[in-house]
């Protein structure tokens, strides 16, 4: 049965998409059938992370002509399967939240584990379409306490909530260890991520940063997060 995982964070600039794409092409490498959907309606960005113009192969486009949703899934050069959403285009998440939930039940058919990019806003209805939720955070107070809502409000919403993705860690002596910040959430951490020049070069090829920097210690955590993931939706 195809699981469908949401990446979440209530702040901006924490690394929710990139880890999206990344956890997205490490679980396409080990042999699952992954896709990644940007479901940041009102802004997403997806397709601008990895370079997409053709806007013909849209969320966009699927609600508003019917295509068929295996012409709205694009192949990433890296062999990733996405669905970007078009950054000039931001729809209404209110009026197309029926459609979204319509499109993802189509597209189950065509993978194992669909990824889903969330706004910064975490809409509830949003969460009705998830199976599970990770939780991205930089290891500063102010993102802490903001990953700390965004578990609560997947709790309220009956989402399970696997774990907590540091990122950005050893930019800042003064960064919250993982110890205190499970602490903190009452959540276990599943994952971290180094502050690396390598994930922002990546971004500059409209990569992952496991395609361009295979060797990094980014790249290999994020293989191991994707390992930990396979384990758990066998």
């Amino acid at each position: 049965m195809t699981k469908i995982l949401a990446v979440a964070s209530a702040k901006g600039g924490v690394g929710k998409t990139t880890t999206a794409i990344n956890l997205g092409y490490a679980l396409h490498k080990i042999g699952r059938k992954t896709i990644v959907f940007d479901g940041n309606l009102e802004n997403p960005d997806l397709g601008l992370y990895l370079g997409i113009k053709d806007t013909s192969v849209l969320f966009n486009g699927f609600v508003k002509s019917d295509k068929f949703p295996e012409n709205v899934i694009y192949a990433h050069k890296s062999g990733l399967q996405i669905v970007p959403g078009d950054i000039k285009e931001g729809i209404s998440q209110e009026r197309n939240l029926d459609d979204l939930e319509k499109f993802i039940q189509v597209i189950k058919s065509f993978s194992d584990i669909i990824i889903m990019d969330t706004s910064p806003r975490l809409n509830k209805d949003i969460l009705k379409i998830a199976d599970d939720l990770i939780v991205v955070a930089t290891p500063d107070i102010v993102s802490i306490t903001n990953a700390l809502k965004t578990i609560k409000i997947a709790e309220e919403n009956g989402v399970s909530v696997l774990g907590v993705v540091l990122n950005k860690v050893g930019g800042n002596e003064k960064d919250i260890s993982m110890r205190n910040a499970e602490i903190i959430l009452n959540t276990p951490v599943i994952g971290v991520i180094p502050y690396s020049e390598d994930i922002i070069n990546s971004q500059y090829l409209n990569s992952t940063v496991i395609e361009t920097f295979p060797n990094s210690e980014s790249s290999n955590n994020y293989k191991n997060l994707a390992y930990f993931l396979n384990s758990i939706y066998k």
